[in-house]
């Protein structure tokens, strides 16, 4: 009989998890997307709006706000592919937050054991921190692939691992664009600290090629050329991106935000159910994280616990200047998890070294655990987001409704005015990429469309309409369009020709 080492799925199991994780990431950032969230929430309609008003002439370095551009010329290419509906505002974060978890599998591989990379990938990638940032249309999920990539990328060069010279010029290039999203300079700031302390990465940098670090400067210069013209032009977008608030908080505020934040990650007895579902890990996430920290202090000296302890030193305070800034503490916390499964995994092993059946058996406890980790994370996400009274209130289902509707094959190819309020009008407006003949006026524009099939009423205007233009409006009403509330179900009124 073979042994086991030498059958096929045995040698690739690596591979076949790998490529596992990464099927399952897409299709939970895939899954039920039409539906889950119902509706756009106030800041993917913003993101959405600044997006869509791209404008790509001879003035598009005046004209343009650089903050979040990278993400926003995403969006923007999505918009004109599917319209408003939940693809074309959602699909460049589902990309990002996949390749982020890409980048995250491959430098948990560097760092650490591959079984580890494989089940603490699973976790992550079923966290209900990373599915709400992947599955929702704002940047947010912006500075999670920022630091994975450039992190991984790091992690390569200081390897000096094949092909190293293009990881080098990728990392310029990256860190280059990263700049774009705000909170990544403090990153970089640890970074920088990281790298004049710690004797590998001196090394690493002071017999650097003079050649490439110069062409690296040169491109990546040339990469922030429209963010230093954003600047110079307003200086308050510095403030934007180092999240500077208005006015700071004293001592006693400070700390107060810093414990309000702290509750927001790890508080089980503050579940709240939003935009944002917090706490935002669990108790065996933050119980993994804790061990991670430990063996990270314990294991001060390597170029890992430098980068990861300078990061924390760093970001705290930025923390208490703005609680709401939690994601950027994503990838330090996952990574600190990890570290403290690799901890586990080796102290169970190291209690049995030489009996695979009591090493075998012994793992079943963690991997049972593992599985109620992934169960419970689920059930937050797909059932609370759904189901939960707070979470359905902040989502607005009238963009996807119409979209919906405008999309279907009945109203695709006719010629469509719709009425809405002033401030909705330039929001409904990118749907003219799926309906072409679509005219978006506002209560006091109509003019009664003598040429329109069919003209839409949303019923937030329709009470803006005058005596002599309801008047005029076509006589058939020919759908109404309702969400599934109890109260104030209709949204909008069809009326055809």
């Amino acid at each position: 009989m073979r042994p086991v080492s030498e059958l096929t799925l045995y040698r690739y199991r690596h591979l076949i998890g790998y490529s596992m994780l990464v099927l399952a990431t897409v299709g939970l950032l895939l899954l039920f997307i039409n539906k889950i969230p119902a509706g756009l929430s106030q800041a993917e309609e913003a993101s959405a709006l600044a997006s869509s008003q791209l404008v790509f002439d001879q003035n598009f370095l005046d004209t343009t706000h650089a903050v979040n551009l990278p993400y926003h010329l995403a969006q923007w290419g999505s918009l004109k592919l599917f319209g408003l509906g939940p693809l074309g505002v959602r699909l460049p974060s589902m990309i990002f937050g996949a390749l982020s978890m890409l980048f995250i599998l491959l430098l948990l591989r560097r760092w650490l054991q591959e079984n580890v990379a494989i089940t603490w990938g699973l976790v992550v990638t079923t966290t209900t921190w990373f599915l709400l940032l992947g599955r929702a249309g704002t940047p947010d999920i912006m500075v999670v692939f920022w630091t994975s990539l450039i992190l991984l990328l790091a992690t390569l060069v200081s390897q000096q691992s094949k092909g190293y010279q293009l990881w080098k010029a990728l990392a310029i290039v990256s860190i280059g664009f990263s700049f774009y999203t705000p909170l990544m300079a403090y990153l970089f700031a640890a970074s920088a600290l990281a790298a004049a302390f710690q004797p590998h990465l001196r090394y690493v940098i002071r017999y650097a090629e003079k050649t490439s670090v110069s062409l690296g400067v040169l491109i990546f210069i040339a990469v922030l050329v429209p963010l230093g013209w954003n600047i110079w032009r307003d200086p308050a977008v510095i403030r934007e991106l180092l999240a500077i608030p208005e006015a700071f908080p004293g001592p006693l505020l400070f700390f107060k935000d810093l414990w309000t934040a702290a509750g927001t990650l790890i508080n089980p007895f503050g579940a709240n159910y939003g935009t944002f579902v917090t706490p935002l890990m669990s108790i065996p996430i933050v119980a993994l994280a804790t061990l991670g920290l430990i063996r990270t202090v314990m294991d001060y000296h390597s170029v890992r616990s430098y980068v990861l302890l300078l990061w924390l030193a760093v970001l705290i305070p930025v923390i208490g200047l703005n609680p709401t800034q939690l994601n950027v503490l994503f990838v330090p916390i996952m990574l600190l998890g990890a570290i403290g499964m690799q901890a586990l995994f080796r102290y169970w092993y190291d209690l049995f070294p030489r009996n695979p059946y009591a090493r075998f058996f012994g793992l079943l406890p963690i991997l049972v655990l593992i599985a109620s980790v992934v169960n419970l994370n689920y059930t937050r996400y797909f059932v609370g987001v759904t189901y939960a009274q707070s979470s359905v209130e902040v989502y607005n289902t009238e963009p996807f409704l119409l979209h919906e509707t405008l999309s279907s094959k009945a109203y695709r190819d006719q010629r469509i005015v719709l009425i809405t309020t002033p401030e909705r009008k330039s929001l409904y407006e990118i749907d003219r990429s799926v309906a072409k003949n679509l005219t978006v006026v506002t209560p006091s524009q109509f003019d009664g469309a003598p040429t329109a099939n069919s003209v839409i009423v949303d019923v937030r205007a329709e009470t803006q309409l005058s005596v002599g233009q309801r008047i005029v409006l076509p006589p058939n009403i020919a759908k109404l369009v309702v969400n599934d509330h109890k109260d104030d179900a209709l949204r909008f009124r069809i009326y055809r020709r």
